[in-house]
């Protein structure tokens, strides 16, 4: 699958070669019911920061498939990635001319944890700190390999997640699943002080 809803046609398709018809249409259902509550929520929403996703490090990588297609429903403006496409290869020139007002960083696989130990990848180089997110202290690191790289129903957990972060004035009766996502900049506080 490569979008969103392709994903939910996987889950009746293995519902029909398991012989689990009825369980997977509840399941589809239920995480559809969720993408549109998203959906209805920001549709109308005006205010629709530019977001990139990175999903890899170095060279640094687009994100793709259902990403651009999951930050669009969140509310936020993607300019790079392209729905049902793969990932690519981006130059730093090009994020840095997309100008993000907010960057989730979300390696291919990586939880936080091993984002976190590769960041000097990125948190090095010059243009890191030409990004108005950086500025801003709107970058996020994601727990990419539970809510974003995978295709199966997480990905609504993911969707959510994003939303919660772009809108968090409007997407109020949510909150984030355990350690599914964090703030770099308060991070990189809590480390400096508690260190």
């Amino acid at each position: 699958p490569t979008t969103i809803y392709e994903i939910f046609d996987t889950i009746t398709t293995i519902g029909e070669a398991t012989g689990t018809q009825e369980r997977a249409k509840e399941i589809t259902d239920g995480l559809k019911e969720r993408v549109e509550r998203v959906r209805s929520q920001l549709e109308n929403e005006r205010d629709r920061p530019r977001v990139f996703c990175l999903e890899w490090l170095d060279p640094p990588f687009v994100g793709g498939h259902w990403v651009p297609e999951m930050v669009e429903i969140a509310g936020g403006e993607n300019g790079l990635g392209k729905p049902g496409e793969p990932s690519f290869k981006a130059t730093w020139e090009e994020i840095v001319d997309f100008a993000p007002h907010m960057l989730f960083i979300m390696p291919c696989g990586f939880d936080i944890e091993k984002t976190i130990d590769e960041l000097d990848t990125v948190t090095s180089k010059d243009e890191w700190f030409a990004l108005p997110a950086t500025n801003k202290g709107e970058i996020y690191v994601v727990d990419a390999n539970s809510y974003f790289s995978r295709p199966g129903p997480r990905i609504v957990d993911g969707l959510e997640i994003l939303a919660k972060a772009i809108h968090p004035e409007i997407i109020k009766n949510y909150s984030p699943p355990p350690e599914s996502i964090i703030n770099l900049r308060n991070y990189m506080q809590l480390q400096l002080f508690s260190g």
